[in-house]
Formats: C-alpha cells, sequence, structure tokens
C-alpha cells in the first residue's frame, strides 16, 4: 500500500558535500523522521575543484538504506488507520526491514567573482522523501511518499588553489512549504 504525504516541516543539513554526512529532520501531518544521513551523494561535490562564476551546479542529493538510519513516529491517529503502534521503529540499521530513502532535486550557479567569500546563495529545491514499512503479517509492505518545497542555502567559499573559482563549504535545505 502507497500514501501520499506531504512534508510540512523540514531540516536537512549538510556538511563539506564530499563526505555527504548530515541530519534530517522532516515532519508531515501524522508522521515524523529524524535520521543522520552518511555518505549522501550531492551534486554540490562536483565544486570540490572549484567552479566558475555563473557555472550551474547540481545541488541534488541521494541517500537510502543504511546510509540514512534513523527513527520514525506515527501519531495515534495515523497509527490506528493503518494498523501499526506508534513506537518509534528504527529505519536503517542492519537489523531493522523497514527503509528510508531522501532525494533532493534542483540547481544554483555559483556566484560572480565579486562577491565576498562565505556568501550565501538560496535557491529553490523539491524534497521527495519515501519510508518503506514491514507490516507483519501479511509481510506487505506500507510505502509514505511525501513531497515538499525547500530553500537550499549554499555557502560558498573561494576556492583555495585558484581564487577566482568557488566550492561548497556547506548546504543546508529548509521545507517551505508542501
Amino acid at each position: 500500500m502507497m500514501i501520499a504525504a506531504s512534508i510540512v516541516f523540514g531540516l536537512l543539513s549538510f556538511g563539506d558535500p564530499v563526505v555527504g554526512d548530515g541530519s534530517v529532520n522532516l515532519s508531515g501531518v501524522h508522521w515524523t523522521f529524524l535520521a543522520g544521513a552518511e555518505l549522501a551523494v550531492m551534486g554540490a561535490a562536483d565544486c570540490y575543484g572549484g567552479c566558475e562564476p555563473g557555472q550551474t551546479v547540481s545541488l541534488d542529493v541521494y541517500v537510502n538504506g543504511n546510509d540514512l538510519p534513523g527513527d520514525y513516529s506515527l501519531d495515534a491517529q495515523a497509527a490506528a488507520r493503518l494498523g501499526m503502534n506508534q513506537d518509534t521503529p528504527e529505519v536503517g540499521w542492519p537489523d531493522s526491514p523497514d527503509e528510508a530513502e531522501l532525494k533532493v532535486s534542483g540547481t544554483t550557479t555559483a556566484p560572480a567573482d565579486w562577491r565576498p567569500d562565505g556568501f550565501i546563495k538560496n535557491t529553490p529545491v523539491t524534497v521527495t522523501f519515501t519510508l518503506t514499512h514491514w507490516r507483519t503479517p501479511p509481510l506487505a509492505p506500507l510505502e509514505i511518499v511525501a513531497t515538499g518545497k525547500a530553500v537550499a542555502a549554499v555557502t560558498w567559499v573561494k576556492y583555495v588553489a585558484d581564487p577566482g573559482y568557488w566550492t561548497v563549504a556547506n548546504v543546508s535545505y529548509v521545507v517551505t512549504r508542501p
């Protein structure tokens, strides 16, 4: 069974895009998901070696399975409707059959070279979150697929090897509306 939902609040915060580790906090009307992303694939890592001013840069993020371990919870109304308990099951751990997937999509451009070091640029993106819960019985999966619109706050710093180029120091995504 698949349930479509909206993300009504969310904050995703990633330090170095090459490493891809960060925190994930997402909420819908009847659910929450808190996790630590590990080794997320981030498009902003393409600027690790420097990006030219005006160059198009992907703000895509993809992480799932054991690289997105966390906990989710349902409120009493949703749990009763779905025939589940309200406990906060673990997701993405090696001994958990449940898993989550996070996708962010969008693009931005590297700033003009006259901008100061540490310049923050805001860009709209789309966030999609999928939670797969294996119910017992009958072992049929329940999928919650939630989407939301967000703003990516990208912190740009001058590339050390060539100050005419830029690199991404960190990226945070804030869900602004479903």
